[in-house]
């Protein structure tokens, strides 16, 4: 595959399909919470949710029943990763705008792709979640109807250069 004669649609696609089978066999779990913390709680998964809840109805046993298990369900939007509070894992998210801007910042600052992402399912799977927010933006179109499109082209082209890297390390690892 040569990189530089690919438009940008097709190297995101081929950069979706060189990380789709690693971030694939990372599971999110659901984000749940605490009903009744009054939002200060933050985010749990499914396996923390129930300690979280008894820890909150052993501190304030005069409000125990105001304590209960909220969400269980993916797909929330965010700018950002949802993590649980507890364990740390992953719960599933749909970044939106601005949070693809910060993933592709961070990338470019920390300089944030290493060859591990083709052994890790945990940093495929963030890497993907980036992807996937440009990809049906760039499915059937050109360049010019996705700049049309997303009206961020700075965030399209980052995608692609980050596309491109991660192309980039699929070739270097097979020298």
């Amino acid at each position: 595959m040569n990189i530089e004669q690919m438009n940008g649609k097709d190297i995101v696609k081929a950069a979706i399909r060189a990380v789709a089978p690693q971030a694939n066999r990372y599971h999110p779990r659901f984000r749940m919470w605490v009903e009744g913390d009054n939002g200060c709680g933050g985010d749990y998964c499914p396996k923390c949710i129930g300690a979280a809840v008894q820890e909150l109805r052993k501190r304030y046993p005069e409000n125990r029943e105001r304590f209960s298990k909220g969400g269980g369900w993916g797909g929330d939007e965010t700018e950002g990763p949802l993590f649980c509070a507890r364990c740390g894992h992953i719960l599933d998210y749909v970044l939106l705008p601005l949070g693809v801007d910060e993933e592709l910042e961070h990338y470019e600052s920390d300089g944030g792709l290493s060859p591990r992402f083709r052994h890790s399912p945990y940093e495929s799977f963030q890497l993907m979640k980036v992807l996937e927010e440009y990809e049906p933006l760039s499915r059937d179109m050109d360049r010019d109807a996705v700049r049309a499109a997303c009206g961020r082209w700075g965030r399209a082209k980052g995608i692609e250069n980050l596309a491109r890297r991660i192309l980039n390390l699929e070739e270097e690892e097979k020298l």
